[in-house]
């Protein structure tokens, strides 16, 4: 019996000894099962703060609209939109910096405007769309005095064409060889389909030697066995508004692992792509291409200025003429480049004329294509 008791004893002590070490440690902030699971500080220093006091630190701005959807925007266009900035705190703001993710937004000048508590200004924002189809989105970085962090403005459209691809993209991504694209006219109207990645269209369910145009087509593309696929996947249209639909590759080989001598040139092609849209057989067409600075290994840092230096360009195709006719610099990061092209007797159809930009730190690929229709008659 008093055995019996003496356990029962040290059976109640251990709970409660269990107890009280979880209300101590619940007391000190423990998150899990009774443990304090933040990360060691160094030395001297405090702890890193919880979920709730990050929240706190966050800039005291309310932008809206969150985000400015644009809508359905045209190639190569520019919308604007106007971004309303609050200041929800206690005290004045002054806006240090306002910086765009990327050279195809513009925005007005807000630097060293003060808001003062419960006050608003004014932000307005231009998006360059590019020249192909798909999703494109921009934010605009502000930064306020004396407090760290950035708030955001977000621009989202969506780049549409004429005739509509969904997806506008060809997705080979994941071990996936083969699908298919739907081409739809926005306005309903027939249409024909010339030639896609410079032959026959591989159309399902539809046969040109016996059917009649259509407003909407599928088509097929397959890429087993490519170990090097295209990067662009170009339809060629009938349509003189539309004459190529330009869809990108997203496959291993033409990501990051493509065109690798960008890290030792410093620049890119924007885009990625030139278009000369609908040329005529020896009539000059102005295209220009925008070159960006590239360094992502040391954030951006300019080590290399002559990357601007542009030498000259050369086309890669014995039907089209290429030359520079002006380099436009915008900043040390970003310039653009006009060219004068001209297709030659003999294109016809769908024209793919890879060009080469060479600048004093090296040379890079500039994939273009054309539709180029005959020389009228006089």
């Amino acid at each position: 019996m008093n055995a019996n008791r003496s356990l029962l004893r040290v059976r109640q002590s251990r709970a409660i000894a269990s107890v009280s070490v979880g209300v101590v440690m619940l007391a000190l902030g423990a998150t899990v099962f009774g443990q304090d699971t933040r990360p060691a500080a160094p030395a001297g220093q405090p702890r890193p703060p919880q979920p709730q006091q990050r929240a706190q630190q966050k800039l005291p701005l309310q932008i809206t609209p969150s985000p400015a959807r644009l809508g359905n925007v045209a190639p190569n266009s520019t919308t604007s939109a106007t971004f309303i900035i609050k200041n929800m705190g206690q005290a004045p703001l002054t806006v240090k910096s306002a910086k765009p993710s990327c050279k195809c937004t513009g925005i007005t000048d807000i630097v060293g405007k003060t808001i003062n508590p419960g006050e608003s200004i004014e932000l307005k924002a231009a998006l360059k769309a590019p020249p192909v189809p798909g999703p494109k989105d921009a934010k605009v970085f502000i930064e306020v005095n004396e407090m760290p962090g950035a708030a955001i403005a977000m621009l989202e459209g969506e780049v549409v064409m004429p005739l509509l691809a969904t997806p506008a993209f060809v997705d080979a991504l994941k071990g996936v060889t083969a699908g298919t694209v739907q081409v739809k006219a926005a306005d309903g109207k027939p249409f024909r389909i010339l030639s896609v990645a410079g032959g026959p269209p591989p159309f399902d369910g539809f046969d040109p030697a016996k059917d009649e145009p259509r407003a909407e087509y599928t088509l097929k593309w397959n890429l087993a066995g490519v170990a090097q696929p295209p990067i662009w996947w170009v339809i060629e249209t009938d349509r003189p508004d539309c004459p190529m639909i330009p869809l990108r590759v997203r496959h291993d080989q033409t990501g990051s692992r493509h065109d690798m001598e960008r890290m030792s040139r410093f620049w890119i092609v924007k885009d990625q792509i030139a278009l000369g849209g609908l040329m005529t057989v020896g009539v000059p067409t102005e295209v220009t291409v925008e070159l960006e600075h590239y360094n992502p290994r040391e954030s951006g840092k300019i080590v290399a200025p002559a990357w601007r230096d542009v030498k000259s360009v050369q086309s890669g195709s014995p039907l089209l003429n290429a030359e520079i006719l002006e380099v436009k610099p915008l900043g040390d990061d970003h310039l653009e480049v006009k060219l004068r092209l001209i297709a030659k007797e003999g294109a016809a159809g769908l024209l793919s004329a890879p060009m080469t930009i060479t600048t004093a730190t090296g040379a890079g690929p500039v994939p273009f294509f054309a539709r180029v229709v005959p020389a009228e008659k006089k």
